[in-house]
């Protein structure tokens, strides 16, 4: 016996351990508030501050399909844009998002290199990496958002070529605009020339449009544009200043140079890409890819995307700054990825940052001070480790399953010694099953219905060719056909009204699920399906455990009469009764089917293979109901079920 309760333990324990592990919400799946589809007709990528407060969203807007950056206050349910493009395109800007617990702020990476203007390519707008912090308000809001690159020398001659230059009218806006996206934050910037920056009017210094038309009537162009000095960085602090919220100027540059060191400099004007970050030995890293010459015999224009450099990003006191690491100089990364199956270049571990090899075999691990190569793989969890959401699916199942079957030895472990009735070994699993039916729902609901949805609502915006529209009309149709059908299936998994709070927060009202089933039966099937009670009565509240298994006996019936009785009508009667002083409630399920010889189902092996009526017979004395069952051949069904409420 010593020996028995040793091994019943060590069983318990690894349940638990795989209860502990599996339950944490690394492991759990995040919640995505539906309000987030009131705004984005697409989500690319999202992600989430440390304490759940705030969800950051990196979508395609629903109102005119333009990327934008949002944060969603899960606490008022306000939603704010964080980062609004200007130009009047739909193409994706915003790559790479990562809330930093450290520094509170929200990193992200904007790369725009396929946006071009009158024939001028590489215009890179808004390009560079970017945080968002707190407001003034508290709020992240576009008034907390900065950009952390500066304006180069040859993309201010792009842009002056694309706006001034090659229009039959100069777009000064334009070119305005574009200058002012590296303004910082909250500054309300002007551009301004004066006799300090090498020009003005009679002495008089002149502003925006003026200033470029001066520039322009004067041809003081070079001039303008190759102010580069030895970083190759346009100096816009000399030319944009701050005004107040009342316009009034203010002698203060409205661009923050960052004198940290002459290379993070230098990288502050790197045309930044499609990135992914990592935090690891307190710090945080991204990488940048970088181009190369595949062969010496393609010219300078055929450079590809071959390898990646990995940059680790300083935020403190002092501003911000990005830099490669002595250690990891020599170290080629791979090229991120927009493929979810694709490894990610580097992730954060434990022992440090992890970074996979352009060559992809090696794998280092930088600890902060060096790089080395792990003598073993890490395990083959997919991109974005436990986060991403295939992996996480995988996981759960596994581990669903692993715990469910640690929950039947020890069921099993019990029954041998006869520990448990065999009613109470069947309460235990039915709960279980009620618990795993309940997640998969929500499961299907959050992941699945939504992504069909916002499917359905990009279909809905597709432009297609004249006479096409029907076609798109009907495929829009199917996806809510499929949409209503997923809905069911969750309801029938886990029927939404056991969840719904009542007078009696343990008791859910039966007759309003059975009346859904009934409904859901009827346009499934076209068999004729309706609800009758004693009395028009419209509610029995019944205690969720009870309300469950009398769910579950309604589906089966309903099952077995689709499948089995060719009827072509049914019908659940109800009725409510005292009995000695208790309240019953008594359920009529029947039907005009085929019927059948009731004494030759349940003789010998014949009832085994009726595996729906035991299943029934099952649950009604797990919650004490009395069930029975009327049947003559070519003269229906009738199956009645008495239970106390």
């Amino acid at each position: 016996m010593a020996l028995m309760n040793r091994r019943h333990f060590f069983i318990l324990k690894t349940a638990l351990f795989f209860a502990l592990v599996f339950g944490t919400p690394a492991f759990a799946e995040q919640e995505f508030p539906n309000e987030i589809f009131n705004f984005a007709s697409a989500v690319y990528e999202w992600t989430e501050s440390d304490d759940g407060q705030w969800i950051f969203v990196n979508a395609a807007s629903a109102d005119d399909g333009k990327n934008r950056l949002y944060s969603f206050d899960q606490k008022t349910g306000e939603t704010r844009v964080l980062f609004d493009p200007f130009p009047n395109t739909k193409l994706r800007f915003v790559y790479g998002m990562h809330f930093w617990k450290k520094t509170q702020k929200l990193y992200f990476m904007v790369h725009n290199g396929e946006y071009s203007v009158n024939g001028t390519h590489n215009l890179f707008l808004h390009e560079g990496l970017y945080t968002s912090q707190k407001a003034a308000d508290q709020n992240y809001s576009a008034a907390g958002v900065w950009r952390h690159s500066a304006l180069e020398a040859w993309l201010a001659k792009n842009l002056w070529a694309a706006y001034i230059q090659k229009p039959a009218r100069p777009d000064y806006d334009g070119f305005l605009n574009a200058l002012y996206t590296f303004a910082d934050p909250g500054t309300n910037p002007i551009f301004v020339l004066s006799k300090e920056n090498g020009g003005a009017k009679n002495g008089a210094a002149l502003y925006e449009k003026e200033a470029l038309e001066w520039i322009v009537q004067n041809k003081k162009q070079d001039e303008f544009l190759w102010q580069i000095a030895d970083t190759s960085i346009f100096p816009l602090e000399k030319y944009l200043l701050c005004r107040d919220k009342d316009g009034k100027l203010l002698q203060k540059s409205a661009v923050t140079v960052m004198q940290r060191n002459p290379a993070n400099y230098l990288n502050a004007g790197m045309i930044w890409t499609e990135t992914t970050f990592a935090e690891a030995n307190e710090s945080l890293y991204c990488v940048l890819m970088k181009g190369s010459f595949k062969s010496e015999k393609k010219s300078n224009e055929e450079w590809t995307w071959d390898y990646s450099l990995v940059f680790e990003i300083m935020d403190d006191e002092n501003g911000i700054s990005f830099f490669e690491p002595t250690a990891l100089k020599d170290i080629r990364a791979l090229i991120y990825s927009l493929n979810a199956s694709d490894p990610l270049p580097i992730e954060g571990r434990d022992g440090g940052l992890l970074i996979r090899d352009i060559d992809a075999k090696t794998r280092w691990i930088y600890d902060g001070t060096k790089a080395e190569p792990l003598s073993k793989p890490p395990l083959p969890f997919a991109r974005a480790g436990l986060d991403d959401s295939a992996t996480t699916w995988l996981l759960r199942i596994c581990a669903g399953l692993v715990f469910v079957i640690l929950l039947l030895l020890i069921l099993f472990y019990e029954f041998l010694r006869g520990r448990f009735s065999r009613s109470w070994q069947r309460l235990i699993v039915y709960k279980i099953q009620e618990e795993e039916k309940s997640k998969i729902s929500r499961d299907i609901h959050d992941s699945i219905v939504q992504d069909i949805r916002a499917i359905r609502i990009e279909a809905e915006m597709l432009k297609v060719q004249a006479g096409q529209e029907q076609k798109q009309k009907d495929l829009s149709e199917k996806i809510t056909d499929c949409i209503v059908k997923m809905r069911n299936i969750c309801y029938s998994l886990a029927p939404a009204e056991l969840s719904l709070p009542t007078e009696d927060s343990q008791k859910a009202n039966l007759l309003s699920i059975v009346n859904s089933l009934c409904e859901q039966f009827e346009t499934k099937s076209h068999i004729k399906c309706r609800l009758n009670s004693e009395s028009g009565i419209k509610e029995v509240l019944v205690e969720k455990e009870k309300c469950q298994s009398l769910v579950r006996i309604v589906q089966e019936a309903l099952a077995n009469i689709e499948k089995h009785s060719y009827a072509t009508e049914a019908q659940i009667l109800a009725r409510t009764e005292m009995q000695k002083d208790k309240n019953f409630l008594t359920l009529f399920i029947i039907d005009n089917g085929q019927g059948c010889d009731l004494n030759k189902v349940k003789a010998g092996a014949n009832w085994r293979t009726h595996f729906g009526l035991r299943q029934m017979q099952e649950r009604a004395k797990t919650i004490g109901a009395a069930i029975s069952f009327r049947s003559a051949p070519d003269d229906g069904m009738q199956i009645k079920i008495s239970v106390e409420i």
